[in-house]
């Protein structure tokens, strides 16, 4: 009897890095097209306001310490009070990403549904135009959108959120937009 030590399933055993990249490919194939596309378009609104994560040294500096050019984390309840509240460098479920413009400025990115984010960017939105903004993106609320803090008032408590395995904090935004003259 003829002895073959080439064994058939030999030929189709994956090599360690062949199967780290087919978990890479299935862990990305395995993400909502929502989550990607929301992903996608909160680095284009970083890259836009041309910010960097802030240096982990700097966690949970009050925002009025936090270098200009930079984005960090606050909770929603931090939002009423931003000059005193602490940035993290690290996001974590119910906090909102926060951008300190290069002028100082702070600006609120956080997530809408699509309704809301073309009513918001209208420039015939009312003034006191209430609405509800999220830490992060879900199935009915994945269009990130970047607001001045300058133009918006905290209108009551931050709520915390679970849903499904989503863990994220909503707030509801009064839009405070000049009279016209």
């Amino acid at each position: 009897m003829k002895t073959d030590d080439h064994h058939p399933a030999a030929e189709h055993e994956a090599t360690p890095q062949q199967r780290l990249d087919s978990r890479a490919l299935a862990s990305e194939a395995g993400v909502p097209s929502w989550k990607r596309t929301a992903s996608e378009a909160l680095q284009r609104i970083r890259d836009q306001d041309n910010v960097k994560l802030m240096d982990a040294l700097d966690n949970e500096l009050e925002f009025s310490r936090v270098p200009r050019g930079v984005f960090g984390f606050v909770s929603g309840y931090g939002l009423e009070h931003l000059k005193s509240a602490p940035i993290r460098h690290d996001k974590t479920p119910w906090y909102f990403e926060i951008h300190k413009m290069l002028d100082g400025d702070a600006i609120l990115v956080g997530f809408v549904s699509s309704d809301t984010a073309q009513h918001v960017s209208r420039d015939d939105t009312p003034t006191d135009f209430l609405f509800t903004i999220y830490s992060d993106p879900w199935p009915d609320s994945a269009v990130p959108i970047a607001l001045s803090m300058n133009n918006l008032v905290v209108s009551g408590p931050a709520r915390a959120i679970r849903l499904a395995d989503l863990d994220f904090e909503a707030i509801d935004i009064i839009i405070k937009r000049p009279k016209p003259k």
